[in-house]
């Protein structure tokens, strides 16, 4: 597969100037139903008494004072941007510049991003057989950050949030923030307000080409492009008001990273048409190459908040540098043919060589083909009026991927340690834990597809359908190594794959059509089953680790790729009040090593995109609906919000506990410390990832051609979007699309203070001239 990336070009003729301007809100999509105080203590008093340990009671100063704390960390948070494009052209050339404009606070208070952004395209006719152009894009972010993805003693605001009592005060009489007394943990806004952090990076995209026209139906194009990403990252946690800021007299950090890539890509191009035979031939090469350097700064013991700057650190002062850089270098060709638009071919080969593996692999080969053929055009079907165009392909290729590291083959040393020689102090090196692996080879995908494109009806339906089947070798995974070695991990090839199959259909069409009023219609669907096949050595690879407690997803022979791995729990005894875990193995114990199985997977086995576009006059509405079907989600959340094992609110559903002996419920009993692993990694857990949701609605209106141009303007627009508003899903956190790790395919699906999605509303005007 090949992604194209365009940007906005000039247009020949008369100059235009294209303006938007928006607003509008975002906000949480929904809350959870949280204990308040009284019911919170009677909790905490039960936990307690189970565990044998003394009650809780509130201390005097804290009684009357009940927080939403999800009130106070969500806001609605405002949004505004602006963007204004100049084009221009004649015969020689088009020019274009976009300037652009985006401020965005986040729905957690305090976050926000700010960009400026300017983007520049040139493209000019020197003469008959030169073009030349260039293209720059240039932005600049200011972010603020707020931590989640962990726990309250971590600093996870959205965990911080839901465990807070709601008796606890946002802020004590000294300015410091308010602690849950029972567990001398600070309320979210010290995570929030307490640090102050700062991002501040520059992008710059730029690229400057000569496509040059050549005899014998030749064209020779030299393109060189660049980017270029700076961020310096400030942090400062004062002295006086969190915890941790007084245990280290507070602290200073700074980070700054560069990323410099470059591209150069030159290709050959022989295009030629012979009557119903057309040619063309592409033959080129391609090198890229990228360099990293990083700083870290850190001191502590800062004697007030007063100057924030590293320079006033007066301990534990530390600075490092690292850097590293890679390359890439490719020669490929592909030759497409056809005959009278009938008979299609296409047949292709790629050669790339990477830097990230030993000298001896750095090559691999990359072959593609595929054909199609329009029926359509065929004779017998001259007389066919119901069918307007039908054609049938099928494709074959290979892929590659590279590791996600830089220097996998490559054992590494640290650095830092320090020898005595003859009591003299020399600096030195030990092994780091990563050990290198010169035979690492390319990740290799191999896909084949089949499928058919049909327009009926006078072009009123369009059909498109595939059937897909993807091979996955050689699998790039990190691999643990024996403890007895000293070091900890290496980068390896699995011997088993990864299959993906499945079908994908499209079908958009013109639904109603009369008069004045216009609905047009795109319903697209993706049938997909994944399976891990033949791993060797019946080898199995944990990933997705949760805080105190277990792995969550495996990579295993005959499962999904990261496959939910667990204890099945089958309910709440009511004689003891404790989770019934499944023994799977009948030897009466249930242990992590025989009685944890596939608790399900993240994968979704049907995903669906429905777009519906209605026009009346001047009135336009587009309805964008999606949803996935028959995902799991591993809500860890839950964990700590329904675990009941330590001295933190929870949710409503503890109210549905268990207390005697003969209870009917699916909460079990509250026990402080949890001593009989009730919240340990099981199905308790695993909820239904299916939604159905209306991603996007836009109703706007288009101002009269006649009016508009009586006040010198080519088009107005007024719109208004609602995203993410109405969503149906049995989901029992804040949404079901919901990954904690991000791209890691191997742990996918987990929500564990995630930060929660926005629904937005936005307003806006487009304006031509």
């Amino acid at each position: 597969g090949v992604v194209l990336i365009t940007t906005k070009q000039g247009s020949k003729g008369k100059g235009r100037v294209d303006a938007s301007v928006y607003t509008g809100f975002q906000q949480i999509v929904k809350k959870l139903d949280m204990l308040n105080g009284e019911q919170l203590i009677d909790l905490l008093n039960e936990e307690k008494a189970n565990a044998g340990e003394p009650p809780v009671s509130i201390p005097p100063d804290l009684e009357g004072v009940n927080n939403n704390w999800q009130d106070i960390v969500y806001h609605k948070a405002p949004m505004t941007g602006a963007n204004v494009g100049f084009s221009t052209g004649g015969e020689n050339g088009t020019y274009y510049l976009g300037l652009g404009y985006l401020n965005q606070e986040g729905i957690v208070h305090l976050s926000n991003f700010i960009r400026y952004s300017i983007n520049m395209n040139i493209e000019q006719n020197i003469n008959k057989w030169l073009t030349a152009g260039a293209h720059v894009n240039y932005n600049r972010a200011n972010s603020r950050d707020v931590p989640d993805n962990a726990r309250v003693n971590q600093g996870g605001v959205v965990l911080t949030a839901l465990s807070t009592p709601p008796f606890v005060k946002k802020y004590n009489d000294d300015g410091t923030f308010g602690l849950n007394p029972f567990q001398a943990w600070e309320n979210p806004l010290a995570s929030i307000e307490g640090p102050y952090n700062k991002t501040v990076s520059n992008n710059l995209l730029g690229d400057a080409h000569i496509q040059i026209k050549l005899p014998f139906y030749l064209q020779f194009r030299s393109q060189f492009g660049i980017s270029l990403f700076n961020s310096n990252y400030d942090y400062f946690l004062d002295p006086y008001r969190t915890q941790y800021g007084r245990s280290k007299q507070g602290i200073g950090q700074n980070n700054t990273s560069e990323i410099f890539r470059y591209i150069w890509d030159n290709t050959l191009t022989y295009n030629r048409t012979i009557e119903k035979h057309a040619l063309n031939v592409v033959l080129g090469s391609s090198a890229s190459e990228q360099k990293e350097t990083f700083g870290y700064q850190y001191g502590e013991g800062f004697p007030n908040a007063a100057v924030q700057t590293l320079n006033a650190a007066t301990t534990n002062k530390q600075i490092s540098t690292t850097k590293q850089e890679w390359s890439l270098e490719s020669f490929f060709g592909r030759i497409n043919y056809s005959y009278n638009d009938r008979y299609l071919l296409t047949a292709s080969f790629r050669a790339d060589a990477s830097s990230r593996f030993g000298t001896d692999n750095q090559w691999a080969y990359f072959p593609a083909f595929s054909g199609g053929w329009r029926i359509s055009k065929e004779d017998f079907m001259k007389n066919v009026t119901l069918i307007n165009d039908l054609k049938l392909r099928a494709g074959w290729g290979v892929t590659g991927n590279l590791p996600p590291v830089y220097y996998p083959s490559y054992s590494k040393l640290s650095t830092g340690y320090n020898y005595s020689f003859g009591g003299v102090i020399v600096p030195g090196v030990i092994p780091d834990q990563e050990i290198g692996n010169p035979d690492l080879v390319w990740e290799k995908t191999n896909q084949f597809n089949g499928g058919f494109d049909i327009t009926i009806f006078s072009n009123k339906i369009t059909l498109s359908a595939d059937y897909y089947i993807k091979k996955t070798t050689d699998l790039i995974f990190q691999e643990n190594v024996p403890m007895s070695t000293g070091l900890g991990y290496r980068y390896s090839n699995a011997e088993g794959y990864v299959q993906n199959s499945g079908f994908e259909f499209n079908v958009t069409g013109n639904i109603f059509s009369q008069r004045e009023f216009i609905w047009t219609s795109s319903l697209n669907m993706s049938f997909n089953k994944n399976v891990v096949k033949n791993l060797d050595s019946g080898r199995i690879i944990y990933a997705g680790a949760i805080p105190e407690r277990d792995y969550v997803t495996v990579v295993k022979e005959g499962l999904p790729l990261g496959a939910f791995w667990g204890f099945i729990s089958d309910g709440v005894d009511p004689a003891t009040g404790n989770i019934k875990f499944r023994d799977l193995n009948g030897d009466g114990v249930v242990d992590a090593d025989h009685d944890r199985t596939y608790l399900g997977s993240a994968l979704p086995k049907f995903t669906f995109g429905f777009t519906n576009d209605f026009s009346y006059k001047n009135f336009s509405l587009n309805v964008l609906i999606d949803g996935v079907v028959g995902n799991k989600v591993f809500n860890a959340t839950r964990i700590e919000t329904e675990g009941m094992f330590q001295v933190n609110n929870s949710t409503t559903a503890a109210l549905r506990r268990w207390k005697k002996s003969g209870d009917i419920t699916d909460i079990p009993k509250a026990v402080f410390a949890d001593p009989d692993q009730n919240s340990r990694v099981s199905s308790r857990f695993i909820e239904s990832g299916s939604f159905l949701r209306f991603r996007q609605i836009t109703l706007s209106y288009n101002f009269n051609n006649n009016w508009t141009k009586s006040i010198g303007l080519s088009t107005v627009r007024l719109y208004a979007t609602m995203q993410n508003w109405f969503t149906i899903s049995d989901y029992k956190g804040y949404q079901p699309e919901v990954n904690r790790d991000g791209t890691n395919a191997i742990s996918q699906g987990i929500d564990y203070g995630t930060y929660p999605q926005a629904k937005v509303l936005t307003f806006g005007i487009n304006i031509s001239l």
